[in-house]
């Protein structure tokens, strides 16, 4: 297992209910409760859980939406990366790759940097066949892969609708039906 944080709380919520984490303080909360279910308010107490926990373990921490990090944020990325001795991924918009490089401190530790293109149509299917079960006609995968235009998170989301509306409606499988309200 990883810690995994976005830079949005509530996320499945409304626009107006969501939480960004704008200060190093309040990102460093929430990696903590990744960790340990625990928020502090102090950021020596932070601190410490971070050093304490992810010091002993192997991890890998992965930080989504990781260009909207302001430059105090993706220093404490930096600290954690240096001070715990674990690898920091920072997953984001390409504009992320541009923030990094105008910081040599913070990009002379990138050890990698992996650009995602749109999937293929056979790759959407695959994704729905291995990531979910879930097996797709080629029609199903043809007009699926138009809607989304193979954009990854598209994909995803309308993966997640087809899944919703397959329960909703105690289907065993995906149906041309289901994929006709997905790609209205």
């Amino acid at each position: 297992l990883f810690p995994y944080t976005t830079l949005f709380r509530s996320w499945n919520q409304s626009t107006s209910n969501k939480e960004l984490f704008t200060t190093p303080l309040s990102l460093a909360r929430e990696i903590c409760y990744e960790l340990v279910q625990e928020r502090p308010n102090a950021g020596t107490k932070c601190w410490h859980i971070l050093k304490e926990n992810l010091s002993h373990e192997r991890f890998c921490l992965l930080i989504d939406e990781a260009d909207r990090l302001n430059f105090s944020q993706l220093q404490l990325m930096r600290d954690i990366h240096d001070s715990c001795q674990i690898p920091v991924v920072l997953i984001g918009e390409p504009s992320l790759t541009g923030n990094l490089k105008r910081e040599p401190r913070l990009w002379g530790r990138v050890r990698q940097v992996l650009e995602y293109s749109v999937l293929s149509p056979v790759e959407m299917m695959s994704y729905y066949k291995t990531g979910l079960s879930l097996e797709l006609s080629s029609d199903q995968t043809k007009k699926l892969y138009q809607k989304s235009e193979g954009n990854f998170r598209m994909i995803t989301n309308d993966a997640e609708t087809v899944k919703r509306l397959i329960k909703a409606n105690s289907l065993s499988g995906v149906t041309d039906k289901v994929v006709e309200e997905v790609c209205k």
